[in-house]
């Protein structure tokens, strides 16, 4: 995430979010099919059409309208600003989770949680000071 953030946002001013969006999604999958070569295949595909179609169209949405919104908003927040909000992802997520799903939180994620959000929190005060000193 962090390598397409910085490549994105350089890219973000000349080209157009949906075409940085597919172009990153096809490297991925490209990089990452070698290792679908090491899983069992009959388990991987189903015969049930309806159901290959649901998952297509469901990882489009999540995944392809999320990476398209993260891309387009690098034309309006800098890379260091939007990675901070993105590190609130699994934290919201878990979350999510709790409530949605009933799951229950484990006292690990609890302490990754206290984790993530001290980083967060350093990181913001640190660019603090650099913007005071700069300004």
């Amino acid at each position: 995430m962090e390598f397409f953030s910085v490549i994105g946002k350089k890219l973000s001013a000349k080209y157009d979010s949906w075409n940085l969006n597919f172009f990153f999604i096809l490297i991925g999958s490209i990089a990452v099919s070698p290792i679908l070569l090491f899983f069992d295949w009959p388990a991987l595909i189903s015969n049930n059409l309806n159901l290959l179609l649901w998952v297509f169209l469901y990882g489009a949405m999540i995944f392809g309208f999320g990476n398209y919104f993260f891309m387009k908003s690098m034309n309006y927040l800098e890379a260091g600003e939007l990675m901070i909000f993105a590190n609130f992802e699994p934290v919201l997520s878990v979350i999510l989770a709790s409530l949605i799903l009933s799951e229950k939180l484990m006292p690990l994620q609890i302490v990754g949680f206290v984790f993530i959000l001290t980083a967060i929190f350093l990181i913001a005060k640190t660019d603090s000071k650099y913007i005071a000193l700069e300004g």
